[in-house]
């Protein structure tokens, strides 16, 4: 049940910065738009990769 309640605070993160993105790419001219979209993708995929190395450790750590 711990998981379901990590996954309902990360929920809201995630999609706050999903919608900035979004807002983002929707705003900055041409030449800045493949920079931020790479950028941002960047940026999701080491907060998605810390979360799911965090999540595994103390998964491993509790079923110890």
């Amino acid at each position: 049940m711990a998981v379901f309640k990590r996954y309902l605070a990360v929920g809201p993160i995630v999609s706050l910065i999903s919608v900035s993105a979004i807002l983002i790419m929707a705003s900055a001219p041409g030449h800045l738009y493949h920079f931020s979209a790479l950028a941002l993708s960047g940026l999701i995929g080491i907060m998605v990769g810390v979360t799911a190395l965090v999540m595994t450790a103390r998964y491993i750590y509790t079923h110890l």
